[in-house]
């Protein structure tokens, strides 16, 4: 059995993602394809457009074996925290033989070096923290401190250097290895290209609902993606606007020093900017205190973590090691894996929500950060006031599709 796992959030699904599915496939030579997917909440500090149950469906369909949810407390975090939670899970999986990510560079040796650098600036005094201090940006500190920039440039790259790392610090057996993107860059707003285009682009595509979006996306994916939003509002940071700024106004000061991501007088400048200029949305506080020191991610994952409760004591402790495996879904194939998982597997797991929580010790990290998986989904309910369903995680079966190959 070979099986290659890839890293994914599929916000939304795109033409570039179904290539990265089928090559890294072939590039694995991988009879299996598991995927660990974002949960409702992505890295850049915002809420899925879709939620995780309709994002695994699409990509059941489109070549994956198996979807195991990244739980929010990783994968909200910066891209150190993010691959320590995806690479860790899929190691303890014991089920993964290989894993390939997209990257600028097309080639892992070169990022393989940049990753041994950084573990030897890691073990000396010198710390990428206090370049961070100095109000440089991560991208910025870590050009500084390797010296060779040629492989620091691009948001895949970057992502690609902390899962090889990720794997050396585990001592894990996975092989690492990367495909070239393909033509549009992840942070791209606008399509370059007449098939390939980036998600960030593509997002506005959805809220305005244009047309252009099937030259983009799948026609499976395309059809799921509608279906999602005709059942949900469409969502996105501003939908928690309302929420947010009373929150703020009332515990900004109070409680933002312990949030995860915090940093010594950003909670000032936030409730400074939120009374006297009175932005009309979360996107126009994110944007009037972002500065060279703050990036816009950074500032929405701070404010995503304050709403959500999530400290900077729950993320330490997370970051210790995952504590179980939830299967969001399978293809018929793909269930086949469940055998291997509960021959190979170092943690709990299941594709029964209710029974994965039975498995763990209440007064557990891993049992406290599966419920809040729960409240934390409560944002995707039916649209309809009078189809409103809660606990949606106790609810949700999970995705299994019949006759994929």
């Amino acid at each position: 059995m070979n099986t290659v796992g890839i890293v994914v959030e599929y916000n939304p699904f795109h033409n570039g993602h179904y290539y990265h599915i089928a090559e890294s496939k072939k590039k694995a030579e991988a009879e299996f394809v598991v995927g660990i997917i974002s949960g409702n909440y992505v890295q850049r500090g915002e809420p899925a457009i879709i939620n995780k149950w309709a994002r695994t469906k699409i990509a059941l369909m489109h070549g994956v074996d198996m979807v195991i949810e990244l739980p929010t407390i990783y994968s909200t975090q910066s891209a150190e925290g993010f691959a320590r939670g995806a690479i860790s899970t899929l190691a303890y999986s014991g089920i993964v033989d290989k894993v390939v990510f997209g990257s600028e560079a097309g080639e892992v040796f070169p990022l393989e070096k940049v990753a041994d650098r950084l573990l030897n600036i890691e073990n000396s005094p010198k710390s990428i923290t206090s370049k961070l201090k100095e109000g440089k940006s991560y991208s910025q500190s870590l050009q500084q401190m390797v010296g060779d920039t040629a492989y620091l440039t691009g948001s895949n790259n970057i992502l690609g250097i902390e899962y090889i790392k990720q794997n050396i610090k585990l001592g894990s057996p996975i092989q690492m290895q990367t495909i070239k993107r393909t033509s549009s860059n992840y942070n791209e707003e606008n399509p370059s290209d007449d098939y390939f285009a980036s998600a960030t682009s593509l997002r506005p595509m959805i809220k305005n609902s244009s047309p252009k979006l099937k030259q983009y996306m799948p026609p499976k994916a395309l059809s799921i993606l509608k279906y999602a939003l005709n059942e949900q509002q469409f969502i996105d940071l501003n939908s928690f606007t309302g929420h947010l700024f009373p929150l703020l106004l009332r515990d900004g000061q109070s409680i933002l020093p312990s949030v995860q991501g915090y940093e010594q007088g950003l909670e000032n400048r936030l409730l400074s900017i939120l009374q006297d200029e009175c932005p009309i949305n979360l996107e126009g506080l994110v944007s009037k205190a972002r500065s060279k020191r703050y990036s816009k991610s950074r500032i929405k994952r701070l404010l995503l973590h304050f709403m959500l409760g999530i400290n900077s004591e729950a993320v330490k402790e997370a970051n210790k090691r995952p504590t179980y495996i939830r299967i969001l879904g399978c293809t018929e194939k793909g269930l086949t894996l469940l055998g291997h998982l509960k021959k190979r597997s170092e943690l709990p797991f299941s594709l029964n929500y209710n029974n994965l929580l039975e498995s763990l010790p209440t007064e557990s990290i891993g049992y406290n950060n599966l419920v809040k998986e729960n409240i934390f989904s409560n944002i995707y309910i039916n649209k309809s006031f009078y189809q409103k369903k809660y606990n949606l995680d106790y609810r949700k079966k999970p995705i299994i599709i019949k006759g994929q190959s």
